[in-house]
């Protein structure tokens, strides 16, 4: 077996991006649980929906969540039109890429029907 290389002393950074249900977010919690057993300095932050269910379940494993203004495109539910949907493209694409600038993400891990 190949022994990894000793690290440069910055824990590692991940970024986890998915919601709308539980099956997009449970696995992205997952391998974040797999991350801490390996390397208990590693950081994280979610980033997902307003809408779904992720915040709460982010919420118990101590895991920063971000919530975007980004409403589902595909959802025909949602109150908000597509012309709307369409408009926030853009404040979501800014949001997120704020978010990715603050946090310096090391690595991205999304999980969806879009990732």
């Amino acid at each position: 077996m190949v022994e990894p290389e000793p690290r440069s002393g910055r824990a590692c950074r991940v970024l986890l991006v998915g919601g709308g249900t539980g099956g997009h977010v449970s696995p992205l919690l997952a391998v974040a649980e797999a991350l801490r057993e390996t390397d208990p300095d590693t950081t994280f932050l979610f980033i997902g929906g307003r809408r779904g269910h992720e915040a709460e379940l982010v919420s118990g494993s101590g895991i920063p969540f971000h919530a975007t203004v980004m409403p589902s495109l595909r959802d025909p539910d949602s109150r908000v039109s597509l012309v709307t949907r369409a408009a926030l493209m853009p404040i979501a694409s800014v949001d997120a890429f704020v978010q990715i600038l603050r946090f310096r993400p090391d690595v991205c891990c999304t999980t969806g029907g879009l990732a």
